[in-house]
């Protein structure tokens, strides 16, 4: 029998600092990661100590967008796409 398609889910966020909605959010995704979701969370810049902690959940990912200064880089969106 074959397994329902996982449903994709993607948040958007500034970066994964150690704030409190942020930290809510990695917990959200982490909880729906395990379940049948495939989840996708994004953010404009790089880094912030909640990255890696996203990374190790299990059907999570971080796409960081590559934004510097007022703009995406484009090959980012391409790669990501």
């Amino acid at each position: 029998m074959q397994q329902p398609a996982r449903v994709r889910l993607c948040f958007l966020l500034r970066r994964l600092e150690a704030g409190g909605a942020e930290r809510q959010l990695v917990t959200l995704a982490q909880g729906l990661a395990q379940r049948q979701f495939a989840v996708a969370v994004v953010t404009y810049y790089s880094g912030g100590p909640l990255a890696a902690l996203l990374r190790r959940a299990p059907g999570g990912r971080h796409v960081c967008l590559g934004k510097r200064g007022g703009r995406i880089e484009r090959t980012t969106i391409t790669r990501w796409g």
